[in-house]
């Protein structure tokens, strides 16, 4: 029987999302990525 996997990645970025798709594709066979917004908690800008 063959297994299905999916995989959350925490960004809706599209470098990030392709990349990971790409390296994921290397090693698993039937695999699905869901990108998924999440917020960070780092501020945009530096303090101080």
């Amino acid at each position: 029987m063959e297994m299905s996997i999916r995989v959350a990645l925490g960004s809706k970025n599209p470098t990030k999302i392709k990349g990971t798709q790409m390296a994921l594709e290397k090693v698993m066979k039937d695999v699905t990525l869901i990108p998924v917004e999440v917020d960070s908690g780092v501020s945009k800008q530096p303090f101080g």
